[in-house]
């Protein structure tokens, strides 16, 4: 009898120290989950759970804030929506790198480390650069209010390159004709954080 409480107590300590080395595996794997995730997929997480009514709120580079509502994620960049204080809502393309912080609510960041699957494979917009959705505005003639590290520009993107956009600078309330053009201007996609569609 003692010798099958001895091998039960035995039996007891090895699985409490198998409990213990699986909880320091779990704890360890989930670590190095979190130290590889990046901004983008943070956003991803948590747009992935947003209320019709919520929105994600950030602050750009130059300490612009926003609120946004993303719909599609690029490689380095977000389209979706601004949301103005009175609840108006303007299509935008976000450069990632634009973005210097984000301000969530403890729920959101909570849902901002989910764990979120990869897109499928098929999934084409995740895998191209910026330029791609800004050739697209450049392509309908969109009035658009670009906002870069070096200031803000009213204009109709003309072209992109490779790692610039051509910018023809009018008024806003106009449509892109020669006559309404003051000057161009050239723009390193690196600079651009925001690039918001004329209301």
């Amino acid at each position: 009898m003692r010798w099958d409480d001895l091998f039960d107590d035995l039996e007891q300590q090895l699985d409490e120290r198998l409990a213990e080395e699986r909880a320091l595996e779990e704890i360890e794997a989930e670590r190095l989950r979190l130290g590889r995730l990046t901004l983008r997929d943070r956003l991803r997480a948590l747009s992935a759970g947003l209320a019709a009514d919520e929105s994600i709120g950030l602050v750009l580079a130059d300490e612009t804030a926003l609120e946004l509502v993303p719909a599609t994620f690029g490689a380095d960049w977000i389209a979706g929506d601004v949301v103005s204080e009175n609840g108006a809502r303007r299509a935008c393309v976000l450069a990632i790198g634009g973005i210097s912080l984000l301000r969530l609510r403890r729920d959101q960041v909570r849902r901002s480390l989910a764990d979120v699957p990869a897109p499928p494979p098929g999934d084409l917009s995740g895998r191209l650069g910026i330029a791609y959705p800004l050739r697209d505005l450049a392509r309908r003639r969109a009035v658009c209010d670009i906002l870069s590290v070096r200031g803000r520009l009213a204009g109709t993107i003309d072209r992109v390159g490779r790692d610039h956009i051509d910018v023809a600078l009018h008024d806003p309330a106009d449509a892109r004709r020669d006559r309404a053009v003051r000057s161009w201007a050239v723009v390193g996609l690196d600079d651009v954080m925001l690039v918001r569609l004329a209301p």
